[in-house]
């Protein structure tokens, strides 16, 4: 929304929302510039961001549970280019992780209760998708430190060591060089 202030100027301004838990009257004010929630193992968990509107790119990502008792806080630069919506989209709650990077710049992937399952120490996470054996889709994590490319799973597991250099997929394969 624009909207003009006092001094005829117009400036964007962004809606807050914030969370109200019925059973207890627990109120979290409206802070938020956009709040989701992801179902894991039977209970949801609020994910609320705040956006630094000097820097849209950059925000404060806060976890809550059903409760609404702050579990995890990240900060976060490009979190939408990233997972976003296959996270939130998904109903495999132990199979999506949400990729983002850190302030710090590094890379990394937590799961709907803010566990963190790869790490943040990569200097950049694509997501892939790839066939499996009963022609199905599954996605993938191209790891990269430096110069050197491996390959994850979606759990943290790695497919391929970070010690290459991948020029390019085709359905099941990968161009690498030693």
């Amino acid at each position: 929304n624009r909207d003009q202030n006092e001094m005829g100027d117009s400036s964007l301004q962004f809606r807050s929302y914030g969370l109200i838990n019925v059973l207890t009257k627990e109120i979290i004010n409206p802070a938020f510039a956009y709040v989701d929630t992801k179902n894991v193992n039977g209970e949801n968990y609020y994910f609320g961001f705040e956006i630094i509107t000097e820097e849209p790119d950059r925000g404060v990502m806060h976890i809550m549970n059903s409760d609404l008792k702050n579990i995890a806080t990240f900060s976060y630069k490009d979190l939408f280019s990233t997972s976003f919506i296959h996270f939130f989209s998904n109903d495999q709650d132990d199979y999506f992780l949400l990729i983002f990077q850190n302030d710090d710049g590094k890379w990394g992937g937590i799961r709907g209760n803010g566990e963190i399952v790869i790490p943040f120490v990569y200097d950049y996470l694509q997501l892939h998708s790839k066939k499996n054996s009963h022609n199905k889709t599954e996605f993938i994590l191209q790891a990269s430190i430096g110069m050197k490319r491996g390959l994850l799973d979606m759990k943290g597991n790695m497919i391929v060591s970070v010690d290459n250099e991948i020029f390019g997929f085709t359905s099941n394969n990968y161009l690498i060089e030693g």
